[in-house]
């Protein structure tokens, strides 16, 4: 499903500095709107529904085909619900995790295609190697190596989310607290 008012909302302007910075001429609110839903994603995921009504009323007319898709899809859909995608309490993760194991295992099969024997006895070494990680990690021998920039999400996202769980917040303030931060320490990175 396309939804060509909003991709032409969020086209207008494709600098980084256009998108949230401060040189911006006028408000976007699609953009804005956008940016919030996005956000949704780190709310308790029995709470984004009622948090989701409430943005609704104050979504831009050209958003609510979209509302609708979200809706019945996302919110209250046969495969996906918010508990399927919400990253409430969770670390930060990129596909770069999975993008090196994936390379891990690639080197330590010879190349992509295998003959399923040997498919085997790579699966048995990849089994052997988490162990072994795994030990390494819980007697703080290595540690998991993060970019500055997860990590200093991660410390934003969790302080709010401890403020929230000793209800110094309530579910629309968490959401309005994250957009606020992440807009001010990141202005020029999409999400």
């Amino acid at each position: 499903m396309q939804f060509p008012l909003v991709s032409s909302y969020l086209e207008e302007d494709s600098r980084p500095e256009a998108f949230f910075g401060v040189q911006q001429k006028r408000p976007n609110p699609i953009r804005d709107f956008v940016f919030r839903r996005l956000c949704l994603a780190y709310l308790p995921a029995e709470k984004i529904p009622f948090v989701l009504d409430g943005l609704r009323d104050s979504a831009p007319q050209e958003l609510e085909r979209l509302l609708e898709y979200m809706d019945k899809n996302w919110i209250h859909g046969r495969f996906l619900t918010p508990e399927n995608w919400s990253s409430f309490n969770l670390l930060l993760r990129t596909n770069n995790d999975c993008e090196v194991l994936h390379n891990e295992w690639n080197k330590l099969a010879g190349g992509p295609y295998l003959p399923f024997y040997k498919m085997t006895m790579v699966v048995q070494q990849l089994c052997d190697d988490v162990t072994l990680t795994l030990k390494l990690l819980s007697h703080k021998k290595i540690m998991a190596h993060r970019k500055k920039e997860t990590s200093m999400k991660n410390s934003i996202l969790f302080t709010l989310w401890s403020c929230y769980q000793a209800t110094e917040l309530y579910s629309n303030q968490l959401l309005e607290e994250i957009v606020l931060e992440l807009l001010r320490f990141f202005p020029l990175c999409s999400f």
